[in-house]
């Protein structure tokens, strides 16, 4: 349950996503919504802003954890297999790929 300090910052980063479509800000947005238990935003924002960003490692680590605790087990390997290929000591695509495999 996300508490004011977490609902302000949601509402700070929508504010800039908002304001600028191209921003990098999308990436601790998608990661608010994951950790408030937003999925389906986080995996929307996410997909929405590796579009223009689709290089940006830990947005897709984002992507792949919130497809993980989504259940989707095979997109999100997919996707934290591919921040792995790219930076193979990156923590939260390790620590993803840790949970999936439980």
């Amino acid at each position: 349950m996300a508490d004011a300090r977490d609902t302000s910052r949601i509402l700070d980063l929508e504010r800039r996503v908002r304001q600028d479509p191209a921003s990098l800000a999308f990436a601790p947005l998608a990661e608010e919504y994951r950790r408030a238990g937003r999925l389906a935003d986080a995996i929307r924002t996410c997909r929405a802003g590796l579009e223009v960003h689709p290089g940006y490692v830990s947005a897709r680590a984002t992507l792949g954890r919130a497809l993980l605790d989504q259940g989707d087990l095979d997109a999100a390997l997919a996707e934290l297999t591919t921040v792995l290929e790219a930076a193979p000591e990156h923590l939260g695509a390790l620590r993803g790929v840790a949970d999936l495999l439980r």
